[in-house]
C-alpha cells in the first residue's frame, strides 16, 4: 500500500560539517565587510536580538524560533544610520550570504538518500518537514544545490506558518492542508521529541532515522564475516578496528599530502602489510590510489635510546625517568644501549652493587656515582657517538628530504617514546607526524602524535571511548617475525640495525602470531572488498565499532587463552629488564579477564548506542 512520508531537514537529509554557531560568525564576518562593519559587532548584535525576539514569540504565540528575515529587518533598524544599504538590499544580501555559507558546510549520507529514493519509485509521496526559522525557498535552494530538488513533493517550513513540529501545531496544518488520515502517514526524523514523540502523539507512525539506517548497515553479511572460523577465534576480528586505523590512515596521508610514510618495528610490520593490502584492493577497484612509498623502520627504545643520547654533561635521560624510576644500575646500563659485556666491564669499576633495585633510580647514590664512573663515561661516549653516525646513516638511508618534507610515522603508539627519541636525535628541529593506533598524548610543534582510532586529546574522534579499550592486546596481535632492534652497526658506508637472536621472538611468531595474523588478514581483505566495491565506505566506520565492541562481549575460553600464553611469551627490556608479561599474566588470569570485560560491556553499552545512532 502506498503511504505518505514526512521526512525531517537537517541531521536526517541535510548534514553540516560546521557548527551553527561557526556558520553564523562565518556569515557575520561576509557581511561584516560588505557593509564596512566589524563582523562580530554584527554577530553579537544578531543573536542579541534573535534571543529576545524568541522569548516574544514564545509568550505571544508558543512559537520557538523567530522567521530570520523578521530579525534581519531589527538588524537592519540598529545598523541603517551605519551602512548604504536600503532595507530591501541589505535584508536580500544578508539572505545571499547566508544561503552560501550554509551551503558550504552541507553534505549528505548516501544511505538515507537512497532509501528515501527507493520510496518515492515505489509511489510513495514524501514532504519535507522541518522546524527551522528560514523559509521554504531557503531550503529548496539547498536541496537543489544538493541534487535533491525533485525528491520533495513540498517543503513545509515551521516558520512561514508560525506552526511548529515541536508542538504538534505543524503536523495538524499539513494533514488538514493535504487531506491527509495520520494513521497513513509516517514520520522519518532524528529528534526524540519532535519528530518521534510528538508525531507519535499526533497518531502518525515514526521512524528514528539513526536506527533505520543501522538496521540497514549491520546486516547478515557484516556477521558472516564476523562469525568466520566460528567462536574459538574471535580475535581474528580485530581485523575491524584494523580496518578503520587503514582507512583512517590513507585519508590523513591524502589530506596531508605526505608521500613517504615509515612503519615502526615491531607492530608496524603487520601494519604495513595491511595498509598495503588495502592500496592494491583500492586500486583494483578502480578508485584512485595516492603515489605513496611505504619504509620499514628496525628500531626500538633501547636502540633510539642510545643513538639519541647528547654528552653527559647535558644529558639528563629524561625520556627514560619520565616512566621508569625504579630500577638497578644494570637496567639502566642495558636500556641505554650498554651490551651484557660493557655492563660487566662498568661493574668491575664500581664499589656498589649493580643488581640492587633503587625505587627512584635517578636520585639514588648509585646513580649519582655512575655518572663519575670514569669506565661508564668512556663507555657511554664511545657507544653514543658510534650509535649516533649509524642511526643517522640509517635515516638517509630512506631517501626522504626530511629537512624539507619532515618523518611521517607509523607505530601502534601509546606514548609514543620512540618518536620522541628521534625527535630528541634531531635536535627538535625536524618535523614528525606520528600516526598512531591508539595514543594518550596530545599534539605538539614539531612532534605532532594523532591517534586514529583512539585519541585521548580528541574527544570527537568517532568511536574513541569503545576504541580505547584493551590497548594492550594489539601489542600481541601486531608481534613481528623478528627479535629487536638491539643498535646500529657500520658495514663499509651502510648501516645495519643489529637483531636480538636469543629470545624466542621467532618461535613465537610461528607458534602463535602468524595464524592469528593471518586469519586477521583474511577478514580484513573482505571487509576491504565489501566496503570499497559494495559502496559501504559511507557505513564502515560504525561497522568497525559495532564489531568491536561485540568482539570484546563475545570472547572465547580459547582467545584468552591465547592472551595470556602470548603475555607469558612478552619481553620488555626499556627501563626494567625481565619478563613482564610474566608478571602481567600471573596477576591477570582468565577470571579477572573476564570480570574486566564484563564491566566493559555493561559500562559501554550505552556509549555504543550513542555513537552507531550519531
Amino acid at each position: 500500500m502506498k503511504k505518505t512520508y514526512f521526512v525531517d531537514c537537517f541531521d536526517t537529509v541535510i548534514f553540516r560539517n560546521k557548527k551553527n554557531s561557526d556558520i553564523f560568525q562565518n556569515w557575520a564576518d561576509r557581511l561584516g565587510k560588505e557593509c564596512a562593519i566589524d563582523g562580530s559587532r554584527i554577530y553579537k548584535l544578531y543573536n542579541s536580538l534573535n534571543v529576545g525576539l524568541c522569548i516574544k514569540k514564545i509568550l505571544t504565540r508558543g512559537v520557538l524560533e523567530e522567521h530570520f528575515e523578521v530579525v534581519l529587518e531589527h538588524l537592519y533598524k540598529k545598523l541603517k544610520n551605519r551602512i548604504k544599504h536600503e532595507q530591501t538590499a541589505f535584508i536580500n544580501l544578508a539572505k545571499r550570504l547566508y544561503l552560501e555559507e550554509e551551503a558550504a558546510s552541507h553534505y549528505v549520507k548516501p544511505g538515507i538518500i537512497s532509501y528515501l529514493h527507493q520510496l518515492k519509485q515505489q509511489g510513495n509521496e514524501l514532504y519535507m518537514v522541518s522546524d527551522f526559522y528560514c523559509s521554504k525557498d531557503m531550503l529548496e535552494a539547498w536541496l537543489t544545490k544538493l541534487g535533491l530538488g525533485g525528491l520533495f513533493s513540498y517543503v513545509f517550513v515551521s516558520c512561514d506558518f508560525d506552526k511548529e513540529k515541536a508542538g504538534g501545531k505543524l503536523y495538524r496544518h499539513i494533514l488538514r492542508t493535504l487531506g491527509l488520515s495520520a494513521k497513513n502517514v509516517t514520520m522519518i526524523g532524528d529528534n526524540a521529541w519532535s519528530d518521534l514523540f510528538v508525531s507519535r502523539f499526533n497518531g502518525l507512525e515514526a521512524l528514528n532515522v539513526k536506527k533505520l539506517m543501522n538496521k540497514k548497515i549491520i546486516n547478515e553479511e557484516w556477521d558472516s564475516i564476523f562469525n568466520k572460523y566460528g567462536d574459538n577465534y574471535n580475535f581474528s576480528n580485530h581485523a575491524f578496528p584494523l580496518f578503520l586505523f587503514t582507512k583512517r590512515l590513507y585519508e590523513a596521508l591524502e589530506k596531508n599530502n605526505n608521500r613517504d610514510i615509515i612503519f615502526m618495528s615491531r607492530e608496524g610490520q603487520f601494519l604495513k602489510t595491511l595498509f598495503e593490502k588495502y592500496c592494491r584492493i583500492r586500486k583494483e577497484a578502480g578508485l584512485g590510489v595516492i603515489d605513496i612509498k611505504t619504509h620499514y623502520f628496525y628500531g626500538s627504545r633501547n636502540s633510539v635510546m642510545a643513538a639519541s643520547l647528547k654528552p653527559l654533561e647535558s644529558e639528563d635521560f629524561d625520556l627514560l625517568f619520565r616512566f621508569f624510576v625504579m630500577m638497578s644500575a644494570n637496567a639502566f646500563l642495558h636500556s641505554i644501549g650498554f651490551t651484557k659485556q660493557q655492563i660487566e666491564e662498568v661493574g668491575k669499576d664500581c664499589s656498589f652493587n649493580m643488581k640492587k633495585t633503587h625505587l627512584v633510580f635517578n636520585k639514588s647514590g648509585a646513580y649519582k656515582k655512575l655518572r663519575q664512573n670514569k669506565t661508564f663515561c668512556r663507555i657511554y661516549e664511545e657507544n653514543r657517538k658510534e650509535q649516533s653516525q649509524a642511526f643517522g646513516k640509517y635515516m638517509e638511508s630512506f631517501g626522504i628530504d626530511y629537512k624539507k618534507d619532515g618523518f611521517v610515522f607509523v607505530d601502534i603508539g601509546y606514548h609514543g617514546t620512540m618518536q620522541d627519541l628521534i625527535n630528541k636525535f634531531y635536535d627538535y628541529k625536524v618535523s614528525i607526524k606520528g600516526y598512531f593506533v591508539k595514543t594518550r598524548t596530545g599534539k605538539k610543534e614539531m612532534n605532532e602524535k594523532i591517534g586514529l582510532i583512539s585519541d585521548k586529546a580528541n574527544k570527537a574522534l568517532y568511536g574513541n571511548k569503545i576504541n580505547s579499550y584493551d590497548a594492550y592486546n594489539y601489542e600481541q596481535i601486531l608481534r613481528a617475525d623478528h627479535g629487536r632492534c638491539l643498535g646500529y652497526k657500520m658495514e663499509g658506508d651502510k648501516t645495519v640495525p643489529v637483531i636480538d637472536t636469543h629470545l624466542d621472538d621467532k618461535e613465537v611468531y610461528e607458534n602463535y602470531v602468524k595464524q592469528m595474523q593471518a586469519q586477521i588478514l583474511d577478514k580484513f581483505e573482505m571487509i576491504a572488498h565489501k566496503a570499497i566495491t559494495e559502496n559501504q565506505m559511507e557505513n564502515i566506520e560504525k561497522i568497525c565499532v559495532v564489531y568491536y565492541y561485540c568482539t570484546i562481549k563475545y570472547k572465547s575460553l580459547q582467545d584468552y587463552k591465547w592472551i595470556i600464553d602470548m603475555q607469558d611469551t612478552s619481553h620488555d627490556d626499556f627501563g626494567i629488564v625481565g619478563t613482564f608479561g610474566k608478571f602481567f599474566a600471573q596477576k591477570l588470569r582468565k577470571d579477572l579477564f573476564t570480570i574486566k570485560d564484563k564491566n566493559f560491556v555493561f559500562k559501554n553499552r550505552g556509549i555504543l548506542r550513542l555513537t552507531i545512532f550519531k
